[in-house]
């Protein structure tokens, strides 16, 4: 059979409830009928499970011609498909059958009847990221933030997923990492201004961690040629994709051997590989399927918009280094904190004096000296606080633990 010839169709089988063996039930069913090609991890949702199978087919009319693998895998003719479908939704005890998305029987079971996707794992990672990147986003109340370094930089993992990270609106590279069910995303963002504004701004590398072949064939033979096609279909890499790899690397060895991966066959290998290239690391792919985080991460919790404003400026402080880190006190002690605020103000005052009185500096207009001394005293009293704050916090612990 010419490869022309041959098509497929999208089978999804909704199963009522929580099924974690919907996949092999399916896959079961499927391979019981001889049928040519793959089954996808199942995904979960509040009501449902739902386990999303491609099927070779030898057109692409509205009820097709099944591919079957016959004996010494050679591809022969099925039935079609409507003579075939309720037969697997009966002995998949699947609720729903969808074929292309539309029920078999009826109309497709809305999102109230099937309920939201169970939670996805989402990780940030970059060298330059920064924590204030993230806690600054959309709808970050009630979140908590597992954060902590390695050698790729800052590794943050939120609770639950961000739609719209405020990092991407930054000028950063960084990773992000999402586990969807048994569906890993890579995505590698390029940001800078040597980029083309004309491509995206970053290449992604999905997988799907279970999906699997209903039936393996032989190499060399006509099913295996098939499922190989259907395979790099599934995997189809754009030419944006390459023009960004050119813009992450360098040209040289790495870059090709990240070319040659983004063409070669999907797997958890070759995405590690792929993020240890860009200097990303590969243990990511462990954190956001579960894996204990290092014994050095600490969470941060946001419970409102004010509060993400607070713990924005505490890890703002945190992350400061040099003149900045000098001007917000990163480190200091209370003791000191309280000295340096003390020191700060009574600085504001001789200067605000100054201002009013010296014939040179009483040309500053008035609105700016008062803007001025607003923010000099402000630091001055929000460091002064923070000293004695830290200064009682192991008195009031030991009064309370006695």
């Amino acid at each position: 059979m010419d490869d022309n010839e041959f098509s497929f169709i999208n089978l999804e089988f909704i199963f009522a409830g929580s099924k974690p063996e919907a996949a092999a039930d399916v896959h079961a069913v499927l391979a019981e009928h001889r049928l040519v090609g793959f089954i996808d991890g199942a995904r979960s949702r509040e009501h449902a499970t739902e386990v999303l199978a491609e099927l070779a087919t030898l057109n692409d009319a509205r009820d097709p011609v099944l591919c079957q693998l016959g004996p010494e895998d050679v591809l022969i003719q099925g039935p079609r498909l409507t003579e075939l479908a309720h037969n697997l939704k009966a002995a998949s005890g699947a609720r729903y059958v969808l074929i292309n998305g539309e029920e078999l029987d009826g109309p497709a079971p809305g999102e109230e009847q099937l309920g939201q996707y169970a939670p996805d794992a989402q990780l940030f990672q970059g060298a330059t990221l920064k924590v204030s990147d993230l806690t600054l986003s959309p709808s970050v109340e009630g979140k908590t933030f597992t954060v902590f370094r390695n050698l790729a930089g800052l590794t943050v993992l939120p609770s639950n997923p961000l739609e719209e990270p405020n990092v991407s609106r930054s000028s950063r590279p960084y990773l992000t990492l999402t586990r969807s069910g048994s569906v890993l995303t890579a995505s590698i963002h390029s940001k800078g201004p040597l980029r083309p504004q004309l491509f995206p701004d970053h290449v992604s590398y999905q997988i799907d961690l279970e999906r699997m072949r209903i039936l393996q064939a032989s190499t060399g033979s006509d099913a295996q040629l098939l499922l190989s096609a259907m395979d790099e279909w599934n995997d189809g890499v754009y030419t944006d994709d390459y023009e960004i790899a050119d813009q992450l690397l360098a040209a040289g060895p790495a870059r090709e051997e990240a070319k040659s991966i983004l063409r070669a066959p999907r797997s958890a290998n070759n995405l590690k590989r792929f993020l240890t290239l860009h200097g990303y690391d590969p243990r990511s792919i462990d954190f956001v399927s579960g894996a204990p985080v290092p014994e050095d991460a600490r969470e941060i919790h946001v419970h409102g918009v004010l509060d993400s404003i607070r713990v924005t400026f505490e890890e703002f402080e945190r992350e400061a280094t040099g003149l900045m880190g000098l001007l917000s006190r990163t480190g200091w002690s209370p003791r000191a904190l309280i000295f340096s605020s003390v020191a700060v103000l009574a600085a504001g005052a001789i200067a605000n004096r100054a201002m009013k009185t010296s014939p040179r500096l009483s040309r500053v207009p008035q609105p700016l000296r008062r803007g001025l001394m607003f923010f000099w005293y402000s630091d001055g009293v929000y460091y002064l606080a923070r000293g004695v704050k830290e200064a009682l916090e192991p008195v009031l612990q030991q009064a309370k633990s006695s």
